[in-house]
């Protein structure tokens, strides 16, 4: 059919595409979600740190859907909201080890 677009490969794509974000964020987390998980785990070396990034991310990737494009895979954007998830945290907890300077009397 000349001028339809094409129906995205990935089966989560064309979830968040036909507006079906429930059901592509539950896709998210199960297929994506271990991969996630190491990501995470790896920038921010431990655990729980881990663990709550992957929750972040997927809520910033489901208020994020409705402005997906389809460039790239799912997985690849979703690797891209976590390093950010992530660095956001890094920069939180680096402020939060900064020494407060003195004020002399």
């Amino acid at each position: 059919m000349a001028g339809a677009a094409a129906a995205p490969a990935d089966p989560i794509a064309a979830m968040i595409a036909a507006g079906d974000h429930r059901e592509a964020l539950a896709a998210c987390a199960r297929q994506h979600g271990r991969t996630l998980g190491r990501l995470c785990m790896a920038l921010l070396g431990a655990q729980h740190d881990a663990d709550e990034a992957v929750q972040e991310t997927l809520i910033a990737a489901h208020r994020a859907m409705a402005g997906y494009r389809g460039e790239g895979s799912v997985r690849a954007w979703l690797c891209g909201i976590a390093r950010h998830v992530c660095a956001r945290q890094l920069e939180t907890r680096r402020r939060a080890r900064r020494p407060l300077e003195l004020v002399p009397d």
